[in-house]
């Protein structure tokens, strides 16, 4: 208050105005904001919601507490690869990722991103989704097919395997390129049929033996029609708008508590002269 006084911002001894009022209002405001995103960033109000497995899953709780970050998380996979090529490797990451999340949407509270979580409130859910893998690794332990194939698509990248994303016109997977071909990766569904999507599809009984069970009669549906099939190149592009988005977080506010106050300063320095006009 000291400082503001000695700007010329004394807001004890300014007269209300309602534009003053509505600065005062701003600021307040704009500072809860960085409140809400501070809090979120440094307290467990930043998780998103994670659920119970499903019946069938293989989730470990005391896995997803030790692997809150890539290189643990890479770590893990190293030390369950049984030997240390690139096929090993690749069924390691993908065993960890099978047994690390279960399935729900991972999506922004109002705490981990107030931006994508208004967004999302008002607008459109998709973009409050987590995107990032780090994120999704640091926040809790669930995920849609999408966000785990991203999850392990990404992890692949980092131990220098070639890796893709596949749309299934609803359902995602992933494919990673081993020993001269692609094979396909489903930790979603919990399958990795060492083929590629391609030879699944082509090759008579290959869809049932790679997802058996009544419980997964939808996976085999979607991976069946391939007219939707697609490679997903727009990842990188999404994770970086989310991580736009949480400097955005901060600066926002910030950039609102400087033009609120210069309002008032600007409102404070304005002279009504008190001599009537003379006639």
């Amino acid at each position: 208050m000291r400082i503001l006084k000695s700007r010329g911002f004394d807001l004890s001894k300014a007269t209300l105005t309602p534009v003053k009022v509505l600065a005062m209002s701003g600021i307040i405001v704009c500072v809860a904001l960085l409140g809400i995103s501070v809090t979120g960033d440094f307290t467990p109000l930043g998780n998103y919601e994670s659920l119970r497995p499903r019946a069938w899953e293989s989730f470990d709780p005391e896995l997803a507490s030790r692997t809150r970050t890539m290189e643990s998380f890479i770590a893990e996979a190293r030390r369950r690869a049984k030997e240390p090529d690139d096929a090993q490797l690749m069924q390691a990451l993908y065993d960890v990722t099978k047994d690390r999340f279960t399935h729900h949407v991972a999506r922004h509270t109002l705490y981990s991103n107030w931006l994508l979580w208004i967004n999302h409130k008002l607008f459109h859910p998709q973009p409050a989704r987590f995107k990032s893998p780090e994120d999704l690794l640091a926040n809790g332990h669930s995920g849609l097919c999408g966000q785990v194939s991203i999850m392990l698509t990404h992890a692949a990248r980092e131990v220098g395997l070639q890796a893709r994303i596949i749309e299934l016109g609803g359902h995602t997977v992933m494919e990673s390129y081993i020993n001269d071909s692609w094979r396909l990766y489903d930790p979603d569904a919990e399958v990795a049929p060492q083929i590629s999507l391609s030879e699944l599809v082509s090759t008579p009984g290959a869809i049932e033996k790679a997802y058996p069970g009544d419980y997964r009669s939808g996976f085999r549906q979607t991976v069946r029609t391939e007219e939707d099939n697609r490679i997903d190149t727009s990842q990188p592009r999404l994770i970086q708008r989310e991580k736009n988005f949480h400097v955005w977080k901060y600066l926002f506010p910030v950039f609102g508590i400087v033009i609120f106050l210069a309002l008032i300063h600007i409102t404070n320095g304005r002279k009504v002269d008190p001599t009537p006009a003379q006639s």
